[in-house]
């Protein structure tokens, strides 16, 4: 790994995102409710998907509108999401880039906030 490249890359990720999930929780009747739970701040980039990279995606998990590429996380799966401005971007794929666990591409697909 060359040192400088890798870190050249995290001063391009502007974006500060919010990872999310869902949290469980009894509620004392026998039941579980849900309820949404930040789980952190990261630095990260989102991307559009080209058309060439969307048909590769897409036969993986389904239809995907978006990369998100942040520093390696461990524990994000397809249960989580991110927040940025106002829209969501449900994690469908995660990549750990290289197998370095240096950085990860994850594929998402987007829910536009109507107000943006």
């Amino acid at each position: 790994m060359n040192y400088k490249d890798s870190q050249s890359d995290v001063g391009k990720m502007s974006q500060r995102l919010e990872l999310w999930e869902m949290n469980t929780t009894p509620d004392g009747m026998g039941g579980t409710t849900e309820s949404p739970n930040k789980v952190g701040d990261l630095w990260g980039n989102i991307n559009p998907v080209t058309g060439n990279e969307r048909w590769d995606v897409e036969s993986l998990k389904g239809v995907i509108s978006h990369t998100v590429r942040i520093r390696y996380y461990e524990g994000i799966t397809s249960e989580n999401w991110f927040e940025y401005k106002g829209d969501k971007y449900y994690v469908r794929y995660p990549l750990d880039e290289g197998m370095e666990h240096t950085y990860m591409k994850i594929a998402v697909t987007s829910e536009q906030n109507a107000e943006s």
